[in-house]
């Protein structure tokens, strides 16, 4: 598994820095492409969980794993997109990314990137001990229920442009955080009695 999130992780950032070399209107064609993303999340919840009720089982590896090889392969499809540096000489700083450590004294990147840490604590959290949440309450399927964040998303993601041009990216953020307290409230007001709506009501508040 560690070896294997070695090899996936850097994908994500690649991937989304080869969307926005190829986009023009980022704020508004991103939400679009992105929407893709989530019924990828989507079909495979489908799949494994109500189709084939694997969420206990080792079935949904067998899944992932098939699914990183079609990816891989598909990857030979994208257009050829030189690295940004490519033929210029490379500098020790740029390795370590010295850059990048410049930004640390802007004020406004330094409240981005703490609150991009603080939120990936429960977002790490989230979809590693929801399932186990959810089994709990004798709620079947909880990787099928747990896709219904994911159909709320894509609303969300398609309203992005309207959300960006009227409140600006700060309130947008700011939204987005106020959702997951929202959720986990949800949460824990659901959990002492196993309130199966509010579950589901939390799961939907997906931003």
């Amino acid at each position: 598994m560690f070896l294997h999130m070695l090899c996936y992780m850097p994908t994500v950032g690649l991937a989304s820095a080869t969307v926005f070399h190829l986009v023009g209107d980022k704020e508004k064609e991103f939400p679009v492409i992105r929407v893709f993303g989530t019924f990828g999340w989507i079909s495979a919840g489908i799949i494994v969980s109500y189709l084939l009720h694997g969420d206990t089982t080792a079935l949904p590896m067998y899944v992932a794993g098939a699914g990183s090889l079609l990816m891989g392969l598909y990857s030979f499809t994208l257009p050829h997109i030189p690295p940004k540096g490519a033929g210029k000489k490379v500098a020790f700083g740029d390795v370590i990314g010295l850059d990048v450590l410049k930004r640390f004294t802007s004020r406004p990147f330094i409240i981005f990137i703490l609150g991009l840490l603080l939120i990936s604590i429960p977002f790490a959290s989230y979809f590693a001990y929801v399932p186990i949440f959810l089994k709990s309450a004798n709620i079947s399927d909880p990787a099928f229920k747990m896709t219904f964040g994911q159909m709320s998303e894509v609303f969300f993601l398609l309203l992005m442009p309207w959300f960006f041009k009227r409140f600006g990216i700060k309130w947008v953020l700011i939204m987005g955080l106020l959702a997951w307290v929202i959720r986990y409230g949800l949460f824990a007001l659901a959990a002492p009695e196993a309130i199966a709506w509010m579950m589901i009501a939390g799961i939907l508040v997906h931003m």
